[in-house]
């Protein structure tokens, strides 16, 4: 970055800096700088005087988008469009035009996480993608499954092994 007096590239905004003293400064500060960070809420993108948005990925996750009006908006890479935000609606964000984020030197740094899921006529199960040294983790969950009799919630609706244990013995407790 570079001080600045009231100029700044596209992209780019002069704001005030803390440097520890009384002195006031201003440098150029990027207006996207949380873009494309895997989040789980809006606060996880949030900057002073934005209205950047957790975005959804569909299966891939949620991640900081960045407002916008136009594709000139964005960066290079990178689209305004009309996204689903968390929380439900939408509004007009910066996104990835590949429809992908990886995983940034800050996000690796700070470990940071976003929600994940996986779909099917059995119901939906939700975990957790991280970023590490490697990259972005893959779903700590599996697909939803039948339920079985060992204790776990195989598909994911809040309940153990429901109906499970029914060995069609009306003489038997059928608890697994």
């Amino acid at each position: 970055s570079k001080y600045c007096v009231e100029d700044c590239p596209d992209g780019w905004g002069c704001k005030t800096i803390d440097q520890g003293g009384s002195d006031i400064a201003f440098a150029c500060v990027s207006d996207h700088s949380h873009l494309c960070l895997p989040c789980n809420s809006h606060s996880d993108c949030a900057e002073e005087n934005s209205i950047n948005a957790c975005v959804s990925y569909g299966t891939q996750g949620q991640f900081c988008g960045s407002e916008c009006q136009t594709d000139s908006d964005c960066p290079e890479e990178y689209i305004c469009q009309s996204a689903s935000i968390t929380g439900g609606g939408n509004s007009k964000q910066c996104v990835s035009k590949t429809g992908t984020c990886s995983c940034s030197d800050t996000a690796k740094n700070l470990g940071l996480s976003t929600q994940c899921s996986f779909t099917n006529e059995l119901g939906t199960c939700t975990g957790k993608r991280v970023c590490t040294t490697f990259g972005l983790t893959e779903c700590s969950v599996t697909a939803p499954a039948s339920e079985t009799c060992n204790g776990v919630d195989d598909n994911c609706d809040g309940f153990i092994d429901e109906n499970a244990c029914d060995d069609g013995n009306p003489c038997t407790e059928d608890i697994c």
